[in-house]
């Protein structure tokens, strides 16, 4: 796919050209479709909506560079909050308010920053309930990365039982199968798993079999799950970029482990499988730090 030339005869189909181009990933024209419309309709009633179309199709060309440069991704911060600043009534200036939320939580590692922005959304009594859940997810991830998982149990138990049975409820019960998965409770995360598997769409139910079939061979071979959980935290501390931490434990739970049972060790056996994970976690991890020494900017 490629739009070789956009049709500027007007501000609708321009900015109709933007979207579609945005949909197939060519950014570039997206890009000059916004401009476009930003520079020659100021006062469409399409205006804003190229705005913001603007500003996510720059956040989708830092994604495709990891967010590595750090002033860039400030910068698009900056122009998220000043959009809402100018648009606090609408929508899309509470979507640019989440947007400014995600990349000072995942991309700047601010996620306390991230946690007063969305808490500060949320007073908001006209909130669709659909926004009002989106945040709540959102937010419930950011405590996770903050250290504070019993608020993201709550938040995701929260979207779960208002948007019952909707995609977003089965998406809040997978992160809350994760959560128990980190923390040790296996049998929890099982319990949630078991659901998801059934009654969702494709993308969340391989996702809860990937996780369920990964803690049922390790509790086959270790009924205590001792093994499982050391790596559930290295798991963890990655998702909190937490590299170093979690390279030490990945370290010392491959050195002690073996792929055969072994009775009566300190650390008892993780699969095959679960040992080749962790060698691939581990170099990824590598790589993710690398990444970032090397640019010295942002976490990706």
């Amino acid at each position: 796919y490629e739009i070789k030339e956009c049709d500027w005869s007007s501000d609708v189909c321009s900015s109709d050209l933007a979207a579609i181009a945005g949909n197939n990933n060519d950014i570039q024209t997206a890009i000059r479709c916004y401009e476009y419309v930003l520079k020659e309709y100021s006062k469409s009633e399409v205006y804003l909506t190229a705005k913001i179309g603007l500003l996510r199709m720059t956040e989708q060309s830092l994604r495709k560079n990891n967010f590595l440069n750090k002033d860039s991704v400030l910068a698009l911060a900056g122009a998220y909050h000043q959009f809402y600043n100018d648009n606090r009534e609408q929508q899309l200036g509470i979507d640019a308010r989440i947007n400014e939320a995600r990349l000072k939580g995942l991309q700047l590692n601010k996620p306390d920053t991230a946690i007063v922005i969305l808490n500060l959304l949320l007073e908001n009594p006209r909130l669709p309930v659909a926004t009002r859940s989106r945040i709540k997810i959102d937010l419930a991830d950011y405590y996770l990365l903050n250290n504070e998982p019993w608020e993201s149990a709550l938040l995701y138990a929260q979207v779960e039982k208002t948007q019952k049975d909707s995609p977003i409820a089965y998406e809040a019960k997978l992160k809350n199968a994760k959560l128990s998965y980190y923390r040790g409770d296996f049998r929890l995360a099982e319990e949630h798993l078991d659901i998801l598997k059934q009654a969702t769409t494709r993308e969340i139910a391989n996702d809860a079999l990937d996780l369920s079939l990964r803690i049922k061979e390790n509790l086959q071979s270790d009924s205590t799950g001792s093994a499982l959980k050391i790596y559930a935290a290295a798991d963890l501390l990655l998702i909190q970029n937490r590299d170093q931490d979690c390279l030490k434990i990945l370290a010392l739970l491959e050195k002690e482990t073996t792929e055969v049972v072994v009775s009566g060790g300190e650390y008892p056996t993780l699969t095959k499988n679960e040992l080749f994970r962790i060698k691939q976690t581990k170099s990824d991890s590598v790589e993710i730090s690398v990444a970032r020494k090397k640019i010295g900017r942002a976490h990706v």
